[in-house]
Order: C-alpha cells, then structure tokens, then sequence
C-alpha cells in the first residue's frame, strides 16, 4: 500500500486568523487548517468556510434545474388532480425503498392513491424486465402513468410495452444510460445530457432526485392554494433522503452532504415507527452516524429484497402499528445474519477460484448456486481485497446473472461497453454495475474484460492512501474528534481524514478478536487501535512503527466513546509534513 502525503501548499493567513477567532485550542489550529486546505482548495475568504462549516439547506441546487423534472412533476400533478391512475414501481435496494417510501409519504399526506410495485427478484429480476411488465399490466391496468424510479433509463423495450398499453412513462433514475434510443419517456436522470446538470446533480442517488421532485411538487400544490402544502415541513423527509443516499454510496458533497448532515439529525425524531425500531435493534446511537446506517441498517433494509421481497423493509418503513413494525425489523434482522452466512461462504468459494489463476487484473467469477441477491455485496469485498475489477455472477433462469465492483480509476462504462458482445444485458456506473451473460460465453468476457485493461493500463493502478496529516497523541481525544465532526459527514467521495501517528512501539501483543478471529486489535499505552476484517501481516512489538488511523465514534453502552481504526502500519520512517 502506496502512502501518499498532502502537498506542503501553505495555509492562507486569512484561514489561520479565521481559525485563532473560533476559541479552539491551539494545537488543534494547523491540522484543521491543513483540513480546510485539502477539503477545498478554492476557499476564498471565512464566508465561505464559515457556510461549509454550517451548512443550510438554503444553499441547494433548485429542483428546477434538473432537466425534465419541473415537466414530470406538472405530468403527475395535473394527472392526481384529474384523478388519473398512477403505478408507482422502484427497484429493491435501499435506495429504491426509500424512494418509494419518500413518494408513498408524500401522497399519502395528501391523501392521493398509491400503488407501489416491486419487482420479485428470484423470479422477474431487477430493473423493468418482461416478466415485471407483464405483472403489472395483467394486474394492474388499465392505468395512465407509470412512474419508475431507480430503474429504467436503459428500459426502451419495457416503456414501448407500457406506451403500447395507453399509458405514459416517467423515470427517475441515477444510473449511466447505456442505451440508444432512450425511453421514449420524460426521464429525470442528470446522466442523460450531463453537461446540462452540476456535479452535484449528477453525484445524486435517486432518493435525493426524488426529494427534488417533490420539493418542486410541493411548490406547485402551494401555488395552487393548498393548505396543507404550506404546513408541510420538508426537512421531515430527510430522514429517508439521508438513508438513501449513505447507503448507495454515492459521493457526499453538494446536496448529497446536506441531505446527510441534516438527515441524520431528521432520524432523530423521524415520523417513522419502522425506522425507529430498527435503529434500536441495531444498536445506533441516538442521532445515527454515517456509520450505522452504512453498516447497519442499509443493509438490513438491503437483506429483505437480496433474499426476500422488498415488501417488508417498505412496510417497516410505512406502518405505524408497533407489534408489525416490531416483528418486521426482528425479521430483516434475521434475514440479514442469513445473508451474512451466505456471502461468508460465497467469499470463501471465490477466493478458491482466484487462487487457480492468481495475480490477474480481472476476475469474472461463476458458480450456478451463488445467490444472485448477494453477487454485489461479495464482489465488493473482494474487489477491495484484490484491488482490481471483480464481476460475480449466479444462475437465473438460463443465464449468468451477478454484478461486477471496480476499483478507483478504473471505470466499469467503457470496460463493458467494448465487451458489448459477449453480454446479454447490463447498466450501472463507473464503480458498479449489474449484468448479465450466457453462461458459455463468460470465458470470453473475460478474456475480453481482461485484454482491454492490459491494453488500457500499461501500469497498474497502485491502491493509495491519502493522508491529511500527522496526529500527536494529545490529540487522540473526544474533545478534538467534535471538533473534526464539523468537517463531515464523511462518506463515499468524501472520506473522514486519514492521520499518521508515528514513531509508536506497541504496549501488548497483537490480538485477534470477533466470532471469526478476523478483527484486529493493538494497543498502543492507554490507546487501543482496532483493525476491522484484517488480513495482512501483523507489527511486532519489538520495532517503531508508523499507523495510518481514522477517529470515529463508536457506540456503547448508552454512549458514544472515541475509536482508532487502524488502516495500515508500516516500519517506522523518518516522516516531515
């Protein structure tokens, strides 16, 4: 592992005065100002730090700029005033839960019908498949709309089916458009004419699209009179929008970052009775951090669909009965210790078949048995631990079915585009797609898979840690670590500050630790440093060593008490930032 150091680029004098005026102790001034220098660079003056650092929801992009959706809204608005019926479908994972969830609380505040529809995915698949459609117009029409969301932009053939039954398609949708011609659909994607849409639209999951569409519609109902448009707090829906958005991993700047910042704290006192019960299950902390919902609700939520039905996290989410809502969240529960066991022993079953050709920079992997709901999850792991693409596949119905995780720097877009005639289907973004193939032709897939990326990399990307900066052991406190806190939410594209604590020799012997022996732990004097899922060789207690660590808060016992992590150690080396 590469460690890479910031640049020496100087602290702006300006920045400095700004941070001496906020009552900090002293020796927390340079690495917050060497912090605010990385985060960005373009700061001009302490009105701009000073609204990064107290953010306000005032300062989102406007609903309107999003091509298409201002004419979707009105679409759907002028068709709930005349009464029309609307079929509302979205994908299973929590990013499509919660945009469902977010459409069904909305319509049901005003008392508007609503018909949610997921799809099965043992037996129809995920996205708008021929089977989904022929559910939904044998048991749903006639109907005027259908609304699919987290699904669809590369659905031409599916939306000429619903045109062809007399109704009309919108899309709301994040995912990278594959496909020419599009749906001839009003499609609410900042991927499709990218150039029109900031960076911040276009890194938004589609919970958040769907916040920005019934924030637009709201404005609309006011503009029409309506009481209870103007009683309506929309910063109470954010709770799901922050849900959605943590979970599908996409970057945390821009609105993404409010959305979290100020959903976090909507959880706190979040409408739902669902959500409520699961945080407790799950042992989060009173306001949840990024980390509990990443690690802990997103995926008992994500094991309902991946083995079940996402019916029963959308009624979690939805019920106000306290006996159902208890009984549900103990059931994902189980349903995610279940899809632990699985991908447990998919992974081990993985790295078998990777140990026959080792040392590629592409695996695309098969087993008829492996469980197409879990495909994702193992190919991330692994991905990580062998740091190139890795494509994961099971069987359904007569062909290979799975997704593929990819590392930084290398986009998964061009990667399968080229390989276009060995693949049955496909869609996704530059880090993750889902696909599809015949099962004969996934050698040359990847063979396919792995010559454009010899062609296209003659020197491998090198995995890199990108450090902030060196931490002393005074700073290893509660009080410093509330203080980094005003820099966050962390997340995807946005990762909490990797420090380097050096010149340390260990006061205890390394311990593993976990139900699997697969966790980490060393201490360090009065400090205990742990290492989640670690693998690599274990420091000595007899040599100086240099740990890469992140601060973060762990909760316990009713309270939240500091964490270590350790990412990576190494000998000692002299060390000048």
């Amino acid at each position: 592992m590469r460690w890479c150091f910031p640049s020496d680029r100087p602290i702006p004098q300006w920045l400095t005065d700004y941070l001496k005026q906020q009552e900090l102790p002293h020796a927390y001034l340079p690495v917050l100002g060497q912090l605010l220098n990385q985060v960005n660079p373009s700061f001009n003056n302490p009105k701009e730090v000073e609204q990064f650092l107290r953010p306000s929801l005032k300062n989102s992009e406007a609903p309107k700029d999003i091509l298409n959706l201002p004419e979707a809204v009105q679409s759907i608005h002028t068709a709930c005033k005349a009464h029309k019926r609307i079929i509302v479908v979205s994908d299973y994972d929590v990013d499509g839960v919660t945009s469902m969830t977010l459409m069904y609380r909305f319509f049901h505040y005003f008392q508007l019908p609503f018909t949610p529809v997921f799809p099965l995915r043992k037996s129809e698949g995920y996205g708008l498949t021929d089977a989904l459609i022929d559910r939904i117009l044998k048991t749903h029409a006639p109907f005027d709309y259908l609304v699919a969301m987290d699904c669809g932009t590369n659905s031409t053939q599916a939306i000429q089916r619903i045109n062809a039954s007399g109704a009309s398609a919108i899309i709301i949708d994040h995912h990278q458009p594959t496909v020419d011609p599009l749906p001839s659909a009003l499609i609410v994607n900042p991927h499709v004419q990218p150039e029109r849409h900031s960076a911040s639209a276009q890194n938004l999951c589609t919970a958040g699209l769907v916040f920005k569409f019934i924030q637009y519609w709201r404005t609309l109902l006011k503009q029409d009179g309506c009481a209870a448009a103007e009683q309506l707090v929309l910063s109470s829906f954010l709770d799901l929008v922050a849900l959605g958005t943590i979970s599908d991993v996409v970057p945390l700047r821009g609105d993404n970052r409010l959305w979290v910042h100020f959903g976090l704290r909507a959880m706190e006192r979040t409408p739902s009775y669902g959500l409520k019960t699961l945080l407790k299950l799950a042992g989060c902390s009173q306001i949840p951090t990024v980390e509990d919902i990443g690690f802990k609700i997103g995926p008992r939520i994500n094991a309902g669909g991946r083995l079940d039905s996402a019916t029963a996290p959308f009624e979690l989410l939805t019920s106000d009965e306290h006996p159902k809502c208890k009984a549900l969240a103990t059931e994902l529960d189980a349903l995610n210790a279940q899809r632990k066991s699985i991908e447990h022993q998919m992974i081990q079953e993985a790295e078998a078949l990777i140990a026959h050709d080792p040392d590629q920079h592409a695996y695309v992997l098969y087993q008829p048995h492996w469980h197409t709901g879990i495909v994702g999850i193992v190919a991330g792991r692994l991905m990580h631990q062998h740091h190139c693409p890795i494509f994961v596949l099971g069987q359904q119905n007569e062909l290979a079915k799975g997704s593929g995780r990819s590392i930084p720097g290398v986009d998964l877009v061009p990667l399968l585009t080229q390989a276009q005639p060995w693949i049955h289907q496909w869609g996704g973004h530059e880090a993750a797609v889902g696909l599809s193939t015949a099962i004969d032709q996934i050698p040359a897939l990847e063979q396919s898979i792995r010559h454009y990326l010899k062609d296209t990399f003659p020197v491998w990307p090198q995995p890199t840690l990108n450090l902030s900066g060196i931490l002393t052991e005074d700073l290893l406190t509660e009080d410093f670590l509330h203080v980094l806190d005003r820099l966050g939410p962390f997340g995807s594209g946005y990762e909490a500050p990797l420090f380097v604590l050096p010149h340390i020799q260990l006061t205890q012997p390394p311990k593993h630790f976990g139900s699997n022996q697969n966790h980490l732990r060393l201490q360090w004097n009065q400090h205990s440093f742990v290492a989640w899922n670690y693998l690599g060789a274990e420091p000595s207690m007899n040599q100086p060593i240099d740990c890469a660590i992140r601060l973060g808060w762990n909760y316990w016992a009713n309270r939240l008490n500091l964490q270590i992590q350790l990412i990576d150690w190494r000998p000692s080396k002299s060390i000048d930032l």
